[in-house]
């Protein structure tokens, strides 16, 4: 299993908060989760990435998280897992300021995890 920490700069962090709250200092990404939202949900999720998700689940999981693109996308899944609705065409982090952490754990039992969307609201991994 892999988990992204995502820690954005002050500013981001107001700029993107929610109802004028800033987001917390650190945010994270499951992505064992991102693999069991439904259907709708990654469909979801392409429309608002403009491309498809599972185009970055191996660049998230293995390839460096300052490269651009791979970092805008860990950011704004963290952003919109959290609950904020800013869509992905308007979220421009300041990504040189940004701290990316990758933990990776024991592969986890097969079946739906404690983060898969059967345990987590739908909402909080919908893209609109």
């Amino acid at each position: 299993m892999t988990i992204i920490r995502v820690r954005l700069c002050e500013t981001d962090r107001v700029d993107y908060g929610i109802d004028g709250e800033p987001l917390p200092d650190v945010l994270t990404v499951d992505l064992e989760a991102l693999k069991d939202i439904t259907a709708a949900e990654l469909e979801g999720l392409d429309r608002a990435l403009n491309t498809p998700l599972a185009l970055f689940l191996e660049p998230l999981e293995r390839w460096d998280l300052r490269t651009a693109q791979v970092g805008r996308v860990a950011a704004w899944l963290a952003v919109h897992q959290y609950g904020s609705k800013v869509p992905f065409d308007d979220f421009q982090p300041r990504l040189l300021r940004a701290r990316f952490d990758r933990e990776v754990q024991a592969d986890p039992p097969a079946g739906p995890s404690e983060y898969s969307s059967e345990a987590v609201p739908a909402e909080s991994f919908s893209a609109a």
